[in-house]
């Protein structure tokens, strides 16, 4: 049997030693359980929750209902949350999933505002949208994808949490390696003659070149010319730290016009990233 030791120091000083039975990638893997790294967005977004930052404060005050109690112990002061940021997070990603999140409600609250006929999340993790905003929502017909392991939780989270889920909204599983988007859409009662935007939100780091390619031809084939995606991606060759959920893609900060016109699509707008500020550390 592998065993893992870590230690960890504390805000306090108080050293702390963890052990654990060793999993290889595979059995890490998403299809064997919940994803890891929806769980570290999830970690991230709760701790923004908490921000006595007021400017900077996050909207996602259900994220946390999906942490363990393990988990949730860095959210219980000021001390543990800024040592979790510096120490478990680092003050660069915290600030850059903040932002994303930000970023990504207001274009859902947009597309919400214009009632627009559906929006698919691709690679949904344990995105709170169609719940924090349920309010908003018209006729907008929303269709949250991810692999079953993910759903499952989300799922008896929001169940345990009593937070129904929208009539509007279908949590659908998806394997992005091997079934086709497609299939599971149409399954699920999604239109392909009716304006939709999807949103892809830290997912296309972790996925192969072709497998981009399958989902942006999907989008091009089987969408209305007025629907639109909305994605971020890695401008850099990033170095994985979850065997499990290892990074795979990036396009240089020139070429994703280039890489959009190959499947047939155009670019709208793009933000790049120039630098990592600073002042966002505690």
């Amino acid at each position: 049997m592998n065993i893992r030791i870590a230690k960890v120091v504390d805000p306090f000083g108080n050293m702390i030693g963890i052990t654990g039975t060793a999993q290889d990638a595979k059995e890490r893997a998403v299809e064997y359980q919940p994803s890891e790294t929806a769980m570290s967005v999830a970690f991230c977004r709760a701790l923004a929750a908490r921000e006595e930052r007021t400017e900077i404060k996050g909207p996602d005050y259900m994220a946390e209902l999906f942490l363990t109690e393990e988990a949730k112990k860095p959210l219980k002061d000021g001390v543990s949350r800024n040592w979790a940021i510096q120490k478990l997070v680092t003050a660069p990603l915290y600030g850059y999933v903040l932002a994303r999140t930000v970023f990504f409600d207001e274009i859902f609250k947009e597309a919400l505002a214009e009632n627009i006929p559906q929006i698919v999340f691709l690679g949904a993790g344990y995105d709170t949208r169609a719940y924090r905003y349920r309010e908003l929502i018209q006729n907008t017909q929303i269709y949250e994808l991810d692999i079953q392991s993910t759903q499952n939780k989300k799922t008896a989270v929001l169940k345990g949490s009593n937070i129904s889920i929208p009539k509007q909204v279908s949590l659908v599983n998806i394997n992005f390696k091997i079934d086709r988007i497609s299939d599971v859409l149409r399954n699920a009662g999604y239109s392909q003659t009716a304006k939709t935007l999807f949103i892809w939100e830290g997912v296309t780091y972790y996925l192969t070149e072709e497998a981009i390619n399958r989902t942006l031809s999907f989008i091009k084939s089987q969408s209305p010319k007025e629907s639109a995606i909305c994605f971020d991606y890695a401008t850099d060759k990033l170095e994985s730290f979850n065997a499990a959920e290892p990074f795979q893609f990036h396009v240089g900060r020139d070429g994703m016009a280039h890489f959009l016109r190959i499947s047939g699509l155009r670019l709208l707008n793009i933000w790049i990233q120039k630098r990592w500020r600073e002042d966002i550390s505690p």
